[in-house]
């Protein structure tokens, strides 16, 4: 089991979301406090990233915790969208099945209409990167995964949701994808060009607006 369960499952709780309990490790206090200050890092360098690339383009910056989707240029909001998520836990994707939505700094690969999309307008990222490939195979090696997992892939940000966070009315229901409703589907899919950055975190410290 990766460690990573458990660490969303403490910092969740700490924020006031609910989860359901999942089975764990038990770290020791100070390998928890070292691997979410790294997870922290990891995920505040992703936003500073979205915002320093917002300078000169639109960025898409998806918090998973907040279940929100902001569209972001000059380092503002310009648009934001409640958001469901995969029918998984809010932590990152391991392998193809596991319900989670990838984190991660990713680009737009293909924008697909509503007459070619199951989920009326699609969005596809570019998922797996070279950087999801190492990770799973590393967790393959480490015994974290079976030899016989796949990485997954066909992530998309669609529509059919129904505009609700997937943490209050809403409901997380998608293999790993971002749903949104039609409606702010229909306004975000003028907003994005094929390159358009697409950043993916579960929390971030970095104050934005």
């Amino acid at each position: 089991m990766e460690r990573r369960k458990f660490l969303t499952t403490t910092f969740l709780g700490i924020a006031g979301l609910t989860l359901m309990p999942l089975s764990c490790t038990v770290l020791k206090p100070n390998d928890l406090e070292s691997t979410l200050k790294d997870d922290s890092k990891r995920y505040n360098g992703w936003v500073r990233y979205a915002l320093k690339q917002s300078h000169k383009e639109n960025v898409i910056l998806i918090n998973k915790s907040k279940y929100t989707l902001d569209v972001l240029f000059d380092k503002k909001i310009i648009n934001q969208y409640s958001i469901e998520l995969g029918f998984g836990s809010l932590d990152d994707k391991l392998m193809e099945g596991d319900g989670c939505t990838p984190e991660g700094i990713y680009s737009a690969a293909l924008k697909i209409p509503a007459q070619q999309s199951k989920y009326y307008k699609a969005i596809l990222i570019d998922y797996p990167t070279t950087e999801n490939w190492q990770n799973f195979n590393k967790r393959k090696a480490d015994g974290v995964i079976s030899p016989h997992a796949q990485i997954g892939g066909l992530i998309e940000i669609h529509g059919t949701g129904s505009g609700e966070k997937g943490n209050d009315k809403g409901e997380n229901w998608t293999s790993g994808c971002i749903a949104l409703s039609n409606k702010d589907m229909d306004t975000l899919y003028d907003q994005v060009l094929l390159g358009t950055p697409i950043v993916v975190v579960r929390y971030t410290s970095v104050k934005y607006k």
